[in-house]
């Protein structure tokens, strides 16, 4: 019996967390505070946005730069920051199949995120106002609201 309850502990141990870590238990929750957060162990606060329509596409760089909006894109190199794109109508959009952000910690380094939320609530002729809460186990968590100039649309 003893060798039976001792095999029973040593698979129930093997069976324990095999799954990695868990989300968040709120991720469809958005902060009401600016954006920030880790991307890869790095802390990141929103300091400037880029945003443009295009087609049909919202595209949105989050940078860490305190620079007025539309002045910083993602070719500025002001690391970590962060970039994704959506439809430019007011909705929730879920991270997952077909809805991805990147974190960008470094030069060469795109992180792919795929569990989340973003939300945007408004795209006028010259604003957009909108959040967001992803999480990755390895690449970190961001949470809150972004809004500022519409750069561009065409």
């Amino acid at each position: 019996m003893r060798n039976l309850s001792l095999a029973a502990i040593v698979v129930l141990a093997a069976c324990g967390d095999t799954d990695g870590p868990t989300p968040p238990a709120d991720l469809d929750v958005i902060a009401t505070t600016p954006v920030a957060g880790t991307i890869a162990g790095t802390p990141f606060s929103l300091g400037t946005r880029y945003m443009n329509v295009s087609g049909s596409d919202l595209f949105v760089d989050l940078l860490p730069t305190a620079n007025p909006d539309c002045t910083t894109d993602e070719t500025s190199r002001d690391y970590p920051f962060v970039i994704f794109f959506t439809m430019p109508t007011p909705g929730t959009y879920p991270l997952g199949d077909t809805q991805f952000l990147t974190m960008v910690p470094a030069a060469n380094q795109n992180l792919v995120v795929g569990q989340g939320v973003i939300q945007i609530d408004e795209v006028s002729a010259t604003t957009v106002r909108g959040g967001l809460h992803v999480w990755d186990p390895e690449f970190g968590e961001l949470n809150g609201r972004f809004d500022g100039q519409l750069c561009f649309r065409n």
